[in-house]
């Protein structure tokens, strides 16, 4: 049996045969991103006039060009403009065959400079190649961290070890556990480490299965400790679905709808992720699910569509780095549809794998629905649903009446004085009592059936609505938030079903047939 001193000496021979024509710069390109050739011989002339001996890198990433919010699978990230027009670079010391595989290191280099490198090597026994995963504030400490990883052996199945690197904007330094002999802890099988928020607190784990002794694939969670990323006891946990969180957003959403000259209704939402939010959003729901839409608006990258019998919404495409960030607003959503405006529920989804959602690589829809219900951040929103034409008038005009109430408990609808009042209304009722006064007397005419009187009635009540919205409007644009007295919603849920209603009673009483003169009909 050959010795460990031999066995290391051939394995580091093999090692050089292997990835000899590896080193030469056309034939890297995998490993370079956004690098251009002279810019791979500025890098290497740098290193070697710095540390005055033959150096070759492995990977070389140029930042800016490859900007990538970090996914499941990795990404590129400069989120506090400290990478700007900057090369983030593994590379070792070349040396013979004779005296092993040097150990890797990592550097960053601007305006032809080296301006950081790290000092601890990055050290794995039997290692072959490094590569650059991510680069992103993974534990949300304010500083940027580098995801470094080596081949571990030369034989199948192979194995990487994964290498954390903090720039604090001057100096690069390692945040990962590492064992006697110096080498990462983290160990995961080749391309297998996922991205995860585990527990939603905004701090990302790194989730792997490695088999155990008895061939048994186990989930292993590389977690934040404070001060490393390593194995530590007490690991954060997923849901007890096995599901992760996606409900730790902070998240306003708005709507307005307006009616177009073909008698649709255009429902346009704005979404804002707020800047104390812990994730990023790549999912929006709404809970109308009868409704007929006809045109649709989505962000670039965004995909529509309705979940079969239970909710529609929007959809970041994956890959293409269009979450909604904190400190964000989009203005995209939107659809056309013929349905009437009904209160209904949103569902804001921070970003975080599907985890358990799969079966079989499939998405198990049942277990999405439970997931979306009770794994999003819950916003009271307007959405749309033609359930709301089947009813009676007299049930039509008690949900206009409970919509005008929960408008009030929704914050739609302030019960401010009422400066403008009808001579049967006062002022010190307020606003929101004095509509109710209005849809109330039209109840009574309905339940005398004097459709006549009862459309007068809502008539008022939509001049009122319109008047109260077009001041408040103004206050909007004047930023006097304390002379809104209604939003957006409360006007789309008031208006366009109050005027619903009066084109029904409308309609009935022009099918109803006209009293002659005594003794035409005789």
């Amino acid at each position: 049996m050959k010795n460990g001193a031999e066995m290391k000496k051939n394995v580091y021979l093999l090692m050089g045969l292997f990835f000899c024509n590896q080193m030469l710069f056309p034939q890297i390109e995998g490993y370079i991103k956004g690098v251009s050739e002279a810019d791979y011989q500025m890098i290497i002339d740098n290193l070697e006039s710095t540390l005055g001996y033959e150096c070759s890198t492995e990977n070389i990433v140029l930042i800016d060009s490859v900007l990538k919010k970090l996914d499941s699978d990795g990404g590129f990230e400069n989120p506090y403009n400290t990478l700007n027009q900057s090369f983030v670079f593994t590379y070792y010391r070349v040396t013979s065959s004779e005296e092993g595989y040097s150990k890797l290191s990592l550097g960053i280099i601007k305006d032809k400079h080296i301006i950081a490198r790290l000092d601890t090597a990055i050290e794995t026994l039997f290692s072959t190649s490094g590569e650059i995963k991510a680069v992103a504030d993974i534990n949300n400490d304010g500083d940027v961290d580098i995801l470094v990883t080596r081949t571990l052996g030369v034989s199948p199945p192979p194995y990487e070890g994964y290498w954390v690197v903090s720039w604090n904007g001057s100096s690069l330094y390692l945040i990962n556990d590492v064992n006697d002999e110096g080498e990462s802890v983290i160990i995961s099988p080749w391309d297998g480490i996922t991205y995860v928020d585990v527990n939603g607190d905004g701090i990302y784990e790194l989730v792997t299965e490695m088999e155990d002794e008895n061939g048994v694939a186990k989930k292993i969670i590389y977690s934040w400790n404070g001060s490393k990323y390593g194995l530590w006891g007490n690991p954060p946990q997923s849901l007890p679905s096995g599901t992760y969180p996606r409900n730790n957003v902070d998240a306003v959403i708005g709507c307005r709808v307006t009616k177009n000259n073909s008698g649709n209704f255009k429902y346009s939402y704005s979404v804002t992720n707020q800047p104390a939010s812990k994730q990023i959003i790549d999912e929006i729901w709404l809970d109308s699910p009868d409704t007929l839409r006809e045109v649709g608006t989505s962000p670039l990258n965004w995909i529509m569509g309705g979940l079969p019998g239970k909710y529609f919404g929007w959809m970041a495409m994956p890959g293409f780095n269009v979450y909604l960030l904190q400190g964000k607003t989009e203005k995209s959503f939107g659809f056309e549809s013929n349905d009437l405006p009904v209160i209904c529920n949103s569902y804001i989804r921070g970003h975080n794998p599907s985890g358990s959602l799969l079966v079989n690589g499939q998405l198990d829809f049942d277990k999405f629905y439970h997931d979306v219900i009770t794994n999003s951040k819950i916003l009271t929103s307007i959405g749309s649903n033609h359930q709301l034409k089947l009813l009676s008038q007299s049930q039509f005009l008690d949900t206009l009446l409970l919509y005008t109430r929960q408008s009030v408990t929704l914050g739609w609808l302030r019960s401010a004085r009422d400066n403008d009042c009808d001579e049967d209304e006062s002022p010190e009722e307020g606003v929101s009592k004095n509509l109710e006064k209005r849809l109330l007397k039209a109840r009574k005419e309905l339940q005398r059936s004097d459709s006549s009187k009862a459309r007068q009635e809502i008539g008022k009540f939509v001049k009122k609505v319109e008047k109260i919205y077009k001041k408040s409007e103004e206050a909007e644009k004047k930023k006097h938030d304390s002379e809104i007295t209604m939003t957006s919603e409360a006007y789309a849920l008031l208006k366009y079903n109050a005027e619903y209603l009066i084109e029904q009673l409308l309609n009935e009483s022009s099918r109803r047939p006209k009293k002659g003169k005594k003794g035409e009909n005789d």
